[in-house]
């Protein structure tokens, strides 16, 4: 495929394309789509010269593009599709990482992201085009642009983080928040812009928190719309209706926001930090007295030692995570005169 693309700049003449750019577009395609590593879930990286790379489209939205924009400058090598030259090797210590200290910004994106790589070592593998990937790289992008030039000090990211902490620490409304974001962006020079309101702001550093679902309860608590409920539109015990009246959406009387358990753990292992914690009841030095033991982890506990000895296999990988449920001052039998403890 490699060999001369003059014919991927786009020429039209009497408003007809240039046939040979069309047949060149066609093969592109062609090529791209039966590379099934580059293609996620039925699309790959569009390199027209709006997208540049950094947007997915099926064969038809790209052929689309590339019709109507042309392709972006320079890509004349098709590394992002599955075209590598004999001793090309993708190091993305060429594109992330700088000389000095590490950055706090792009190690808090990268132990937020989960993304187990050294970002010192050549990696042969390309860079396949997942969008999760892509947000994760373009945080990191952001993590590494200073917000103005020369300043590596403040980039773009740690503004944004840094408005957050002032939202959340003085509890300015949304309204303000937007006004903080409209007058940064009025002093800045152009082409540096950041988010122009607080939805665009915490849509843009969602990738970095950990997500939540909704659940509509029943007003009165007696069940949740969920699983064999799911459906319904009332109560099955009080008959209370599931939404109000409205006449455009569906609002539900009461919303539980569930926060999934398994992320959050995934996340305790993504940090060096909270890893060497998660970790440390195995490779710490047990601290025993001659005559008394001291207990300083739950791993002291006859409980823990006991469910190792029932479940060895599941106690040999030290990584694995046991759960406690304390229930400490929770009545199973409502409010009663009697104390009653789980």
């Amino acid at each position: 495929m490699s060999g001369d693309r003059s014919w991927m700049r786009r020429r039209v003449l009497n408003h007809i394309l240039n046939p040979e750019f069309v047949e060149g577009v066609n093969e592109f395609l062609q090529f791209a789509f039966a590379n099934e590593q580059f293609v996620y879930e039925g699309k790959i990286k569009c390199p027209c010269n709006k997208c540049k790379l950094w947007r997915f489209g099926t064969k038809e939205e790209v052929k689309y593009h590339l019709f109507s924009k042309g392709f972006t400058l320079e890509y004349t090598r098709w590394d992002q599709h599955g075209e590598m030259s004999q001793n090309h090797r993708v190091n993305r210590n060429d594109m992330y990482e700088r000389d000095g200290p590490s950055n706090p910004w792009r190690d808090f994106v990268t132990d937020a992201g989960g993304f187990q790589y050294d970002l010192n070592q050549e990696d042969t593998r390309p860079e396949y085009p997942n969008p999760a990937a892509q947000k994760f790289y373009s945080l990191l992008r952001e993590a590494e642009e200073p917000l103005l030039g020369g300043s590596e000090k403040t980039t773009k990211l740690s503004t944004m983080m840094r408005i957050l902490n002032l939202k959340s620490r003085f509890m300015i409304p949304e309204a303000g928040t937007t006004e903080i974001l409209r007058i940064v962006n009025s002093v800045l020079p152009e082409g540096t812009v950041l988010p122009k309101n607080y939805y665009h702001l915490k849509q843009h550093m969602k990738a970095l928190g950990l997500g939540y679902e909704k659940i509509d309860a029943c007003l009165n608590d007696c069940v949740l719309y969920y699983g064999e409920h799911r459906s319904l539109h009332e109560c099955p015990t009080c008959n209370h209706p599931r939404y109000k009246s409205t006449r455009k959406n569906l609002v539900p009387y009461k919303v539980l926001r569930y926060f999934p358990l398994t992320p959050r753990l995934q996340r305790l292992f993504y940090s060096n930090k909270t890893a060497e914690y998660m970790r440390w009841h195995a490779s710490r030095v047990h601290n025993e007295m001659e005559e008394e033991p001291v207990m300083v982890h739950p791993a002291d506990g006859v409980a823990w030692k006991h469910f190792d000895r029932t479940f060895p296999e599941f106690a040999a990988e030290v990584e694995n995570v046991r759960l406690g449920l304390a229930t400490d001052g929770f009545s199973p039998f409502g409010v009663s005169s009697k104390t009653y403890s789980c």
